[in-house]
């Protein structure tokens, strides 16, 4: 949607957080869900949560006009709550999105939140007051974004120019690529060992994003399997050609975004 410039008077950007950036609810009882968010005249709240239920503390909620200039934005609390100023009914209706900034495994990524639902991302008017529930989604469609992408994240195999033609591994052959995850994923959950089946050219698509110990074999036409080995040299990590290695996937460092992660390349040689 395209944003229209207006007369700088009635520009704003604005900054939500601290007490102006939490919702206000009774104190939870320890152990008990302080429950659904009521909307408030003149604002826009909700609740982000990860892929588990539980609150995601700290994000970002960035409030936009869908046809002016301007940004308002608000933080969550302990609780996942968040709650933004009175917003100009002038300049309505709104937008909103979602993040998370990580510092993971020292590298800061910005993770897009996906909506509890689809509604969560339609443009909303706040003078009854509105609620936008979103959530850490880790694998699946992305909705509220950019078309045809994916919460989770992809690897792109390539032929790397130093690799002599006999151990070049062809687009149209297929490969089995075994991900195990090392150490947590970039939520705080413990992840799975996958092994995908692939031809090469299409590489592996939607990863719960982590660090994984990877490896890969041929699947030859008589059923034996030919090890492979493996480098990454990308904007995250250099690691030389092995059968296994460690890597990261690639993200957005900044905020504001409607993607998920960049292709994260990694190089294929027998």
């Amino acid at each position: 949607m395209h944003k229209f410039i207006i007369p700088l008077s009635m520009a704003f950007v604005l900054s939500a957080c601290g007490g102006a950036g939490s919702i206000t609810n009774p104190q939870p009882i320890p152990g008990q869900d302080p429950g659904p968010v009521s909307p408030a005249a003149g604002t826009v709240s909700g609740r982000i949560l990860d892929a588990t239920g539980k609150p995601v503390t700290d994000a970002e909620v960035w409030i936009q006009p869908a046809s002016y200039q301007g940004l308002i934005k608000a933080r969550t609390d302990a609780q996942g709550y968040y709650k933004s100023p009175e917003l100009n009914l002038a300049v309505a209706p709104y937008e909103a999105q979602a993040y998370k900034l990580v510092d993971y495994h020292g590298e800061k990524t910005c993770v897009r939140m996906g909506g509890e639902t689809l509604a969560d991302f339609d443009v909303f008017n706040p003078r009854d007051g509105a609620v936008r529930n979103f959530r850490w989604k880790m694998t699946g469609p992305a909705e509220g974004g950019y078309d045809n992408l994916t919460w989770g994240g992809d690897l792109r195999f390539y032929q790397d120019p130093s690799t002599e033609d006999a151990d070049m591994v062809r687009g149209d052959e297929t490969i089995e690529v075994t991900l195990v995850p090392n150490g947590p994923l970039i939520d705080g959950s413990s992840g799975q060992r996958l092994t995908r089946t692939v031809k090469a050219g299409q590489g592996v698509k939607d990863v719960a994003v982590g660090r994984y110990d990877i490896s890969a074999v041929v699947v030859n036409a008589d059923g034996t399997r030919t090890p492979l080995k493996i480098m990454a040299d990308n904007d995250v990590q250099t690691v030389p050609f092995n059968t296994t290695i460690t890597i990261l996937f690639d993200g957005l460092s900044s905020c504001g975004h409607y993607a998920t992660y960049h292709s994260t390349p990694l190089a294929l040689s027998r």
